[in-house]
């Protein structure tokens, strides 16, 4: 069976080429345009072309991009000599690059941030790469919405500055437990935006900068094939890549699930409260797991709040507004306060299940070489700690960087498990202390809110990221892989 390629001849606006020959009704709603004239190639020391390919074989036409095959999958793409990127605030020196370093395609699995930051970098950084997103359209996941300082930088370092995308902001943190409450200010500004709102902006952002997103296609798996990567879609047309990004959030992919064995259920239910929260998120713990409450962005910016619980055990809280208000406002009496006349904006819950916090991946023997991990599917932090949107962007923009870098996905995992050992450390001792305490941890916090602020400040990504151990393929020296803030 032959590959499909599109024609090398432009098409005219909005066409759209077959992608499976009748197997599939691929709906591929972002098209690559072509590439602008790039005024960097020459300083980077890269041309248009190159005869051989980065380990000296001959290259093969146009198997530099990955491409749906219907059926079976040919040989692996060879890397294209298209050195340089454009200066769209990609946070990676010039010289990080490499002078004319080929960059080979790249198959995102997930849009959600950690997907599409990945898809970003390097379609600014002139890699031909993909995005596979189950989701037809953006819509709301279970996740608290709170983004700190890290997250807001990393944003707008991808050109999407929070404010501008109607978030709104955070300045307070509280505890209660009981009849005890404490509050204090935090120790950075930090905001609150939907995550459809997120996810759409990211997404397109990708598009924009010239990556292909599939949008209501799912992946049903991935394997190793010749020295690249098949990645098999629903329907089973199939996409050929060199390396693969795994950014599919807490839904497992098939021959990759994570080696958690157990996990918490997640459920999220936007409310309407009775007056406006003004800028505080509240930490509410009740028997069996704990809430968040914070003030909704985006159209909801007002008297709109999210409440995000953690449980590890439900019933009718999973189908029930009621119940799972009913089951937070029982845990103190400021909860019950500011519940008594919330109005469910959804007639259920979002639910998840199976929610590893405090999971962080560890490659066994026999990893496979060129999969990329990032955000849940590399560490879940406990979601008291608020940063689940931060290390994902910033997991997602270093694997980008690794592969532009040539850094075996090995050598990026071990880099990663090290800038996320404090945060996920910080945050899994604190869910563990409120579990046991709530009311300690509570009164703790009202007596020495400096303590409060010091663990919001610890459970936040480092400013100074470490040098990738081993370095990048060829011996080339160590390079640094997350972005400084």
């Amino acid at each position: 069976m032959r590959a499909v390629h599109a024609p090398p001849r432009r098409r005219r606006a909005g066409a759209l080429p077959p992608l499976d020959e009748g197997a599939g009704a691929a709906r591929l709603v972002h098209q690559r345009p072509a590439p602008p004239p790039d005024p960097l190639g020459n300083r980077l020391g890269g041309g248009a072309a190159a005869a051989d390919g980065p380990d000296g074989r001959a290259r093969q036409h146009r198997l530099h991009r990955p491409r749906l095959l219907p059926r079976g999958l040919g040989g692996a793409g060879r890397a294209r000599g298209r050195a340089g990127r454009a200066a769209l605030g990609l946070p990676l020196p010039l010289d990080r690059l490499g002078r004319g370093r080929r960059v080979s395609g790249t198959v995102v699995i997930g849009g959600g941030p950690a997907g599409a930051a990945a898809a970003i970098l390097l379609a600014r950084a002139g890699a031909r790469v993909t995005v596979v997103e189950r989701e037809a359209a953006a819509r709301e996941k279970v996740c608290g919405e709170f983004l700190g300082p890290d997250a807001a930088a990393l944003m707008a370092s991808l050109g999407l500055p929070l404010p501008s995308l109607g978030a709104v902001p955070v300045s307070r943190g509280a505890l209660a437990a009981g009849s005890r409450d404490a509050a204090w200010a935090l120790p950075f500004a930090a905001w609150s935006l939907p995550r459809a709102v997120m996810d759409e902006a990211l997404l397109d952002a990708a598009a924009r900068a010239g990556a292909t997103v599939l949008r209501g296609r799912g992946a049903a798996g991935a394997a190793r094939e010749g020295e690249g990567w098949s990645v098999r879609l629903a329907g089973g047309a199939r996409l050929a890549a060199r390396s693969v990004v795994l950014a599919t959030g807490k839904h497992e992919l098939r021959g990759h699930a994570r080696s958690a064995t157990r996990g918490q259920i997640g459920l999220k239910l936007p409310l309407r409260l009775a007056g406006p929260m003004e800028g505080t998120v509240l930490l509410l713990p009740f028997a069996g797991g704990y809430a968040g409450l914070q003030p909704r962005g985006g159209e909801g910016a007002g008297r709109e709040a999210n409440l995000c619980a953690a449980l590890r055990a439900v019933g009718s809280e999973a189908r029930d507004p009621a119940a799972l208000l009913g089951r937070v406002a029982s845990g103190s009496a400021l909860a019950a306060r500011l519940l008594r006349d919330a109005e469910p904006l959804l007639a259920r819950p979002l639910a998840v299940g199976g929610v590893p916090y405090g999971f962080r991946h560890r490659d066994g023997a026999g990893a496979p070489c060129g999969l990329y991990r990032a955000g849940d599917q590399f560490a879940v932090v406990p979601s008291l700690a608020g940063d689940g949107v931060a290390m994902a962007l910033a997991g997602g923009m270093a694997a980008a960087r690794a592969i532009l870098e040539g850094v075996p996905s090995a050598a990026f995992h071990r880099a990663l498990d090290a800038e996320l050992g404090r945060p996920m450390r910080w945050a899994g001792a604190i869910a563990r202390l409120l579990e046991a305490a709530p009311g300690a941890l509570t009164l703790a916090a009202g007596v020495f809110p400096a303590g409060a602020r010091l663990a919001a400040a610890r459970t936040r990504l480092p400013s100074r990221p470490r040098p990738v151990a081993g370095g990048r393929e060829g011996g080339a020296g160590p390079v640094r892989i997350l972005a400084r803030r």
